[in-house]
């Protein structure tokens, strides 16, 4: 559960800060401690992205699964 919670709040981090970065809200470089802790905590979310697409954890009910499956969807 906290791990979700924290890549989410990881998603929000990183989105807030390219809306006020398209804004023009500040320059990379004027906030550059800022902007490398984000450029790093997006690097982390795309490499936690791509593990979790790969190792497939599937938490769907296999009861729903066999069901569908047995509909023909």
């Amino acid at each position: 559960m906290w791990r979700n919670a924290f890549w989410v709040l990881a998603l929000g981090i990183i989105a807030a800060y390219l809306f006020f970065f398209a804004l023009g809200a500040f320059g990379f470089a004027e906030v550059l401690p800022l902007s490398l802790v984000v450029a790093a905590l997006a690097v982390a979310w795309a490499i936690h992205a791509w593990l979790q697409g790969r190792t497939g954890s599937d938490t769907r009910d296999p009861r729903l699964v066999r069901a569908r499956e047995r509909r023909g969807f």
